[in-house]
């Protein structure tokens, strides 16, 4: 059995780590160049923080019909809007208990000790004009565990392409893969980062209606959105909430809300509608 888990590991791993995956954003000061502000070390509800995201969004976050002043940056692998949030086993959307989006909902642990390179195992965050990043840089899975690691960021900037009908604070949200090895932390059923509940990936609006499920949540494949994306970019993946929706795009290959079918063109007549339905 053990030496079967062994190839199976080598199978996954191997192909995904020879291609392209998104680089992260740095130079934002700090150990690590993701910032000079991080979450305090630990695991579940002890490794969150608030964070006031005024100086970046001055109007605050509109998020599917409500506007916040601050976000909750939780270690393991999420943003909240509501409270802090320590779940560390993740649950199929819709069905969040408050709003989120989630790169990684997964068991991340930065109690484990990495001593290079230097500020890894670790969950930094920048807010600066026009821009939030929360980078969850090389991070282990509980318990302690950094035999395996995952690298991922979330941007969160003002519209690529802004409308009249925005509501004040509307922003697009950019998720970047840089690093994807670990599925499951051990008290989700899983056993050397894999098994169990793998992570869930995506945004929920917490009203069990709006929500977006990235391609391979809850399962193994959840690895792959390091080398897949929406935008044809390598692990680099882009979602735009606006009002109490999101903005989908047909013809994209990626379903989204209010879409039934997206096979990556517009055409009529092949199985999927120029519509996408």
């Amino acid at each position: 059995r053990a030496v079967l888990v062994v190839v199976w590991v080598g199978l996954v791993l191997g192909p995904s780590a020879a291609r392209a995956q998104a680089s992260l954003v740095d130079g934002l000061g700090g150990p690590a160049g993701f910032g000079t502000s991080e979450v305090p070390v630990g695991d579940d509800m002890e490794a969150t923080v608030t964070v006031d995201v005024t100086p970046a969004f001055p109007d605050g976050l509109h998020f599917f019909g409500t506007t916040y002043s601050q976000i909750h940056v939780n270690t393991n692998g999420n943003i909240t809007f509501v409270s802090r949030f320590g779940t560390f086993t993740p649950t199929a959307f819709p069905g969040a208990p408050q709003p989120l989006i989630a790169p990684w909902w997964g068991d991340g642990d930065t109690r484990g000790v990495l001593a290079d390179p230097p500020g890894a195992n670790r969950v930094y965050y920048a807010v600066e004009p026009g821009r939030i990043v929360v980078t969850w840089y090389l991070l282990g899975y509980f318990g302690s565990h950094t035999d395996l690691l995952n690298s991922f960021q979330l941007i969160l900037t003002p519209p690529r392409t802004p409308s009249p009908d925005d509501p004040p604070g509307t922003f697009d949200i950019e998720i970047r893969y840089q690093r994807c090895e670990w599925t499951t932390g051990d008290a989700s059923g899983g056993s050397m980062g894999f098994g169990g509940t793998p992570a869930q990936a995506g945004l929920d609006a917490g009203d069990d209606t709006n929500y977006v499920t990235l391609p391979g949540s809850l399962t193994m494949q959840v690895l792959e959105l390091c080398t897949t994306s929406n935008v044809d970019d390598p692990g680099v993946w882009r979602l735009s909430p606006r009002g109490t929706s999101i903005a989908a795009t047909c013809g994209n290959g990626f379903r989204e809300t209010g879409e039934t079918c997206d096979d990556g063109n517009t055409m009529a007549g092949d199985g999927c509608s120029a519509a996408c339905r």
